[in-house]
């Protein structure tokens, strides 16, 4: 372009809108342009620079003309070194962040109607469901849909390929069988996720956990907790149900049986050979495949295990030390800032704290009880507001007001007192959101029980290879975090 010879290319899989959102790509690329004279940035558009406005984009305008370089707006036609042009990319970067700003408001809106609507949001279905229409659009996976007239579109609806399999799942969990075996089943019988991909024990006990098996709306993507209604306090229905509450009861009863992982120390799980902390989830970068750890100490590494087979693969190895610490404190990180109702960090709590947090019914408990009160402390406060009524004068007005109040005051201290009752059992969580006590507890669990905590949060680690020979050990460049879905993956530059 313009007779320039690419030197680098720079790219970003996240919004150029979010300001909460890092941009590495985008940090890279001013970073180049600006580092010495001369440089050109070339961009596709002004909005893919970025969508926030004059005050990022005035800042990099700024940061180009200090240096002498400058960047060129293909598809708009823009140079920043052309006199004039600077104005035009301002109104232009301030309608792009606008534009966004206004997108995001409409699809807001968009969702929260959904939502109290019963319809599914968006995004592919849950496995074992698909979601109704009238007829398939341009661009609709014919897997995800299907054709009727007999249900609302964009409700759920039980799919007659997939939904006896995930049934089949559940009756194999309730009748003892571990996520591993029931896992391992679906793999060896063909049976692919909703997404076309590999079944992988944590994505079964998220689907597994998720309340729209019994047809309601979770409350947010992989939530084990249904939507409610605002002024009823209701699970919001979304669809056809392939399971029975009494059948879902069962499963988490036996899901959550399963979720505490064994201490150090005497017991099950004591004097078990320590395994490598990554394997199963660490992967070679350079073929894709599974990496394993082996060596002695301090030496030990992980390497790819196609390449230790003879496979067509360079070969890839990182030591296992700064691997396992490295994803240690990622992970450890992001559990002490995520909020105390994350599924994620309750299902690590249940882990760290030896027992299951996870309780759907005393959750619905506690929501009915809250609701009960709030009614009738309501109650209460429509009597008081009627004591001065003419009626309610002289001996005979006070009598009948006692009438009237006492028994509401009866009813607010029962269920205030089976209110406190089922708070007592809820779970403190403070420690997981202290870094410190947070480490603690995780120095305090077995090989076993950490690999479970991490299965919780992790999809992948992809270990790139190094650049160069004794090249100085920087774990961010070789190692990539892939989050799993339950836990709010985060996109990077590639």
């Amino acid at each position: 372009m313009d007779g320039a010879t690419v030197a680098e290319v720079f790219t970003d899989l996240v919004s150029g809108y979010r300001a909460d959102v890092g941009r590495p790509g985008f940090e890279k690329a001013v970073s180049w342009v600006t580092s010495s004279p001369g440089r050109t940035l070339y961009v596709w558009k002004l909005d893919r620079l970025s969508r926030r406005g004059i005050g990022q984009v005035g800042e990099v305008l700024d940061r180009l003309e200090a240096v002498g370089s400058r960047v060129v707006f293909v598809q708009d036609g823009l140079d920043s070194s052309v006199q004039g042009h600077r104005m035009v990319i301002a109104i232009l970067s301030e309608q792009a962040r606008q534009e966004s700003a206004n997108t995001s408001t409409r699809t807001r809106s968009a969702l929260a109607h959904r939502k109290a609507s019963g319809l599914w949001p968006g995004g592919r279905p849950p496995y074992g469901f698909r979601i109704a229409t009238r007829s398939l659009k341009p661009g609709n996976d014919p897997a995800s849909f299907v054709e009727t007239d007999e249900v609302e579109p964009g409700r759920l609806v039980v799919d007659p390929e997939t939904g006896p399999v995930l049934r089949d799942a559940v009756g194999r969990i309730i009748s003892g069988a571990s996520l591993y075996e029931v896992t391992k089943w679906l793999v060896e019988s063909g049976a692919t996720t909703a997404r076309g991909g590999t079944w992988r024990t944590q994505t079964l006990s998220t689907l597994l956990r998720s309340p729209a098996l019994v047809g309601w709306l979770p409350a947010k993507k992989g939530a084990t907790e249904p939507a409610r209604d605002p002024e009823t306090r209701e699970p919001v229905v979304c669809g056809e149900a392939l399971l029975t509450l009494a059948e879902r009861r069962r499963l988490l009863r036996a899901l959550e049986a399963r979720s505490a992982a064994p201490r150090r120390g005497k017991g099950r799980g004591a004097g078990r050979k320590p395994r490598s902390l990554l394997t199963g989830v660490v992967r070679c970068g350079a073929c894709g495949s599974a990496m394993t750890g082996g060596g002695t100490p301090p030496n030990e590494r992980y390497a790819c295990a196609l390449r230790a087979t003879g496979g067509d693969c360079p070969g890839n190895t990182v030591t296992q030390r700064g691997a396992d610490d490295h994803v240690t404190q990622r992970v450890l990180s992001r559990w002490a800032a995520m909020e105390p109702d994350d599924p994620v960090l309750l299902d690590v709590a249940g882990i760290l704290l030896g027992r299951p947090v996870v309780d759907p019914l005393g959750t619905a408990e506690r929501d009915a009880l809250e609701a009960e009160l709030a009614e009738h402390q309501a109650r209460l406060d429509d009597l008081a507001a009627l004591r001065l009524d003419p009626e309610f004068r002289g001996a005979e007005g006070a009598e009948r007001y006692a009438r009237l109040r006492d028994p509401l005051l009866d009813a607010i201290e029962r269920t205030a007192s089976a209110l406190r009752e089922a708070r007592a059992n809820e779970p403190d969580l403070g420690a997981l959101l202290d870094p410190a006590e947070l480490r603690e507890g995780w120095d305090s669990l077995n090989i076993d029980a950490r690999r479970a905590a991490l299965a919780a949060s992790i999809d992948r680690v992809e270990v790139r290879k190094a650049e160069k020979t004794g090249q100085r050990w920087d774990p961010e460049r070789r190692l990539h975090i892939v989050w799993s879905e339950a836990s709010a993956p985060e996109e990077v530059a590639s």
